[in-house]
């Protein structure tokens, strides 16, 4: 009972007056600093357009199986990982005295370039035939195979886009990070008990961005091509001129409604004291625990299995406007959870909220799973209920990791931290779809057959595979104790622990480079490896 407590006497807010940091408050609605909220939406229209569209564009268009779908979400992904790396150059080597302005223009300019080339590229012709039957309010078809090209052939067209939308990936991360380190440093503003209201409201304007994103989708992409009922619509190909449109919109935005302040202390100015500083900070016992949470937690929470893509496309149906939909009501429920997260349990215990948000989260999925593999309830709107339902508590879970950085950053190293941090959560989630991929390899889930059978064996087998991925999902439990409670613990962890030795500090380094090194090899070699594999 003591653990979940809310702190809300004023002497006890007095006592913790020497948690708060000496920045100056920022008034988020000035002309001058609104442009960071609006440039966060941004970014969320731009998720929709690259790495949220893979179920229609690499499943339902180009015909990738489930293995080679999860694939497709790591690849485009993959520049998050670099988020420390960009950390380092944003904090490391400011451009004119500015760290975070110039690498957010520069970012844009590269995802305005990268989206016109992919806009111009010629789109192949879907892996699918369609017969389609008018009847003159709708349309309905049947699809098959193309039989004039191979899989092979649609795996190898796939790969090159992933790659395109893996470079626009790598300059939109170039903005997000920069835009990060200056969120951080408004957070810093602000006092304890209010201290992360800042993270909160951008996180809901991204989502915003992400719903506004996801109603075009639903709506332009609800047609025989993708599963949909409708005769007509728009092609994935049009839906990239979004990519080209946004960034034009936010160099503006950059320039004029983003205020930054120049550093004039050459201290901070000083490239072997900001490294020397960055190299301290990674030595801390006290990041280094909370990196280990970050990534064991999201390692275990993230693994999916390549049958979830292929039961909402072979026996739950799920159309390209349902799927969008559920991306709709997904994200205003994550974002309602993060609001509630700001406004009653910011001082709340932290290991609570998150456990228990997780582990309800993961039942209801495997539930939901078992309902439709065993034929009790095949209903695309049931199969997909328990990600709309579990979206709040997700973004309680999601809110209460990111407030360990706020607590834990240092004065001109908010880049670096913020990278260091997400990183390790990054890497964790990718290495977490491709453990999965070779998880359930020996129940071979992830090919056509299995799911036209549908036989007894079959949703056994399904089944299976199911209630072993659910157990790995909830091996996070066994990192709780590394979460720190609430804010007070989080300071109180920072102040009395020391540094790890150099060599402690290059082993962190050294992991995570070789979880990440392994994660680009077996995803751009998947689509290559993965029958001799299936073949052992």
């Amino acid at each position: 009972m003591e653990d979940v407590m809310k702190i809300t006497e004023d002497d006890e807010a007095n006592k913790l007056e020497s948690y708060n940091f000496q920045e100056n408050r920022i008034n988020y609605t000035d002309f001058r600093n609104i442009g960071l909220f609006f440039l966060y939406f941004c970014i969320g229209v731009c998720d929709v357009f690259t790495f949220k569209l893979t179920y229609e564009f690499f499943r339902l268009y180009l015909g990738l199986d489930g293995e080679l779908n999860n694939i497709s979400e790591v690849i485009i992904s993959f520049p998050w990982t670099f988020k420390i790396f960009y950390g380092i150059i944003n904090d490391c080597f400011p451009i004119r005295g500015y760290r975070r302005k110039p690498y957010m223009i520069i970012g844009w300019i590269g995802c305005l370039l990268v989206g016109a080339f992919v806009c111009f590229k010629d789109m192949p012709p879907s892996r699918y035939t369609h017969v389609v039957y008018n009847n003159g309010s709708f349309c309905y078809s049947t699809k098959s195979k193309n039989p004039e090209f191979t899989d092979e052939k649609y795996a190898s067209i796939a790969m090159q886009y992933m790659f395109l939308l893996f470079l626009y990936q790598f300059f939109l991360v170039m903005s997000v990070v920069a835009m990060d380190g200056l969120m951080v440093k408004y957070a810093r503003g602000e006092n304890l008990k209010e201290r992360g209201k800042a993270q909160t409201y951008i996180y809901a304007i991204r989502t915003v961005g992400e719903i506004v994103g996801a109603c075009i989708k639903a709506f332009t992409l609800n047609w025989y091509l993708y599963s949909g009922p409708w005769c007509f619509g728009l092609r994935v190909e049009d839906l990239f001129y979004i990519i080209v449109v946004v960034p034009i919109c936010a160099i503006p935005m950059v320039i004029f409604m983003t205020t930054e302040t120049c550093i004039a202390n050459k201290k901070f100015n000083n490239v072997s004291v900001t490294i020397s500083r960055a190299w301290g900070l990674l030595r801390s016992k006290a990041i280094l625990q909370v990196m280990i949470f970050s990534f064991m937690a999201t390692l275990f929470q993230s693994f999916l299995s390549p049958a979830d893509i292929m039961i909402k496309d072979k026996w739950v149906h799920v159309t390209s406007f349902v799927n969008s939909a559920c991306t709709i009501f997904t994200d205003i429920l994550f974002t309602i959870g993060t609001l509630i997260f700001s406004k009653y349990l910011l001082n709340y215990n932290w290991r609570v909220t998150f456990a228990s948000t997780a582990i309800f989260s993961i039942t209801l999925n495997l539930l939901s799973t078992l309902v439709v593999t065993f034929d009790i309830v095949r209903n695309q709107y049931l199969y997909l209920s328990d990600e709309i339902v579990t979206s709040t508590l997700r973004g309680m879970n999601f809110i209460c990791s990111l407030l360990l950085i706020v607590e834990l950053s240092e004065p001109h190293l908010e880049g670096i931290l913020y990278s260091l941090i997400t990183t390790s959560n990054n890497i964790g989630s990718y290495f977490s779809l491709l453990l999965s991929n070779i998880i359930v390899i020996p129940f071979h889930v992830s090919k056509d057959t299995r799911y036209d059978r549908d036989s007894p064996q079959d949703r056994q087998t399904i089944g299976l595979q199911a209630c072993v991925i659910a157990a790995i999902q909830l091996c996070f439990i066994f990192f709780l104790p590394l979460l720190p409670k609430g804010k007070v613990e989080t300071q109180t962890l920072k102040k009395s622990m020391g540094s790890t030795s150099n060599l402690q500090g290059f082993i962190i380094l050294a992991t995570l480079v070789l979880v990440f090194v392994v994660s680009v090899f077996l995803s751009t070699t998947w689509y290559k490896i993965s029958p001799i594999l299936h073949n052992l």
